[in-house]
């Protein structure tokens, strides 16, 4: 008997007109029942501890590895950059991808927004530099005091 079906009639048995000797052994019979599939139950569930804890350890040792794989490809990027950069290689052409080598992106770095003139700071809770505007004139070859046109690194482009 399935452990619903011993909830039913524990909860049928309270409202039947049993004599009191009647219900307690039938109680005690489907009780005793519940109580086997209830600690059967419990055993079970306890038994995937090990399978829950397997798991997590295996999750773990996984992001680990997916870690040094991520680690090992950027570093391997970079030798591949390197090296192209040194050599005056631009880009790479195989039946499979095109490699080629992308200038870093333009940023503002600023070095000091206390020397910002007014025009290039936005005022907000708390006071951010207008980046947009102070590149925009940084590109266009004005000088800003407390800022300077900085470009990233190469990248590799993989198409």
């Amino acid at each position: 008997m399935k452990l619903y079906e011993l909830t039913g009639d524990l909860i049928e048995l309270e409202s039947l007109n049993l004599d009191d000797d009647s219900l307690a052994d039938t109680l005690e019979a489907v009780s005793g029942e519940f109580n086997d599939k209830a600690v059967a139950i419990l055993k079970f569930t306890e038994n995937m501890n090990g399978d829950i804890n397997c798991l997590s350890s295996e999750i773990k040792r996984l992001q680990e590895r997916k870690k040094v794989i991520e680690n090992r490809k950027a570093k391997l990027r970079d030798y591949l950059l390197y090296n192209m950069e040194k050599s005056g290689v631009t880009k790479i052409e195989c039946p499979f991808f095109t490699a080629s080598i992308r200038k870093g992106s333009e940023s503002v770095e600023i070095e000091s927004s206390e020397l910002l003139p007014d025009e290039y700071v936005t005022v907000e809770v708390m006071e951010k530099a207008d980046i947009n505007a102070i590149k925009r004139d940084l590109r266009a070859g004005k000088e800003i005091s407390g800022a300077k046109l900085v470009r990233g690194e190469n990248t590799i482009i993989i198409k």
